[in-house]
């Protein structure tokens, strides 16, 4: 969110799982980032949408973690970050810098070792033991001083997250 002092100098800065949670200011970031770059130099942003998604409707509308992912949104809200990517406004952002050629990768990180891909399995599985063991540490200051909630009830919450994360029949990814 400051200014960069350093001279057009990198073939790239790279950024990972900020998700406008780090940065106040991604317009800034990316007008920085093209400053410091030499002529040929680019910018790699690797976001993740933490609002989960199926693509066959095994996600209940009403499900706990829709719960946790409104309620810490509305946390960090809060404190002026987005709390959430989105991939459209990067690109706009990325342009009014002057980045040129801009390319847009999706992904999908399952949640849970359900996809039949063994290689999606595998990043399904890793995905869920990150947020099972996680979560503690993603919420708790976000959910009691932001949110006002108590520690008890941001535990039940969790508790009853990481028992809708183990279910096998939901097909649960997020968009990376």
């Amino acid at each position: 969110d400051e200014e960069w002092t350093f001279k057009p100098k990198f073939d790239l800065v790279h950024s990972r799982i900020m998700n406008d949670t780090s940065l106040r200011d991604w317009w800034h970031f990316y007008r920085q980032a093209f400053k410091v770059l030499k002529p040929g130099g680019w910018v790699e942003s690797q976001e993740i949408d933490y609002h989960s998604v199926s693509d066959d409707n095994t996600i209940d509308p009403n499900c706990r973690l829709k719960v946790w992912e409104d309620e810490w949104t509305r946390g960090v809200n809060k404190i002026g970050l987005r709390g959430g990517c989105d991939p459209d406004l990067v690109i706009r952002q990325m342009t009014e810098a002057g980045f040129v050629n801009i390319s847009r990768l999706d992904f999908k990180l399952p949640i849970g070792p359900w996809p039949k891909d063994p290689t999606l399995r595998k990043a399904g599985a890793f995905g869920l033991v990150n947020l099972l063991e996680g979560f503690h540490g993603l919420s708790v200051k976000v959910f009691t001083q932001l949110c006002g909630w108590s520690i008890e009830e941001l535990e039940l919450l969790l508790m009853e997250c990481r028992q809708e994360l183990r279910q096998k029949g939901v097909h649960r990814y997020f968009k990376l």
